[in-house]
């Protein structure tokens, strides 16, 4: 696969999986409102960032160009911006995993960051 097979795939993808998002799923239980899930992902080439998500605007399908994004802080941001909306009091059971993926031999790579906490009412 030519490099430029590789820029031309990697534009092609970043657009739908290059994005942050922010869900949430309510609950039944009386004393928490419910689940939300932040997630993000970095494109880079040979380790050098060519796309993330725009935590600042999450679900808009943006992307943050020549950045990486994945990062904590900006994983909380969103969590807290959502409690925020919401209403709620309190964020508990905070849980966070990251990912890297090596595609193309170590070429093309992606990493991801996956935050999902209880809101409490």
């Amino acid at each position: 696969m030519s490099f430029r097979s590789i820029i031309v795939a990697l534009v092609l993808t970043m657009g739908a999986a290059g994005c942050a998002t922010v869900e949430f799923v309510p609950t039944d239980d009386a004393r928490k409102l419910g689940t939300v899930s932040a997630s993000d992902t970095t494109w880079r080439i040979l380790m050098l960032p060519i796309a993330s998500g725009d935590t600042d605007d999450p679900n808009s399908f943006g992307c943050r160009w020549f950045r990486s994004t994945v990062k904590l802080e900006n994983q909380m941001k969103m969590v807290e911006a959502e409690a925020k909306r919401r209403g709620a009091r309190a964020v508990t059971e905070v849980s966070t995993v990251t990912t890297d993926e090596d595609l193309l031999l170590f070429v093309l790579l992606r990493e991801k960051i996956h935050t999902s906490a209880t809101l409490l009412k």
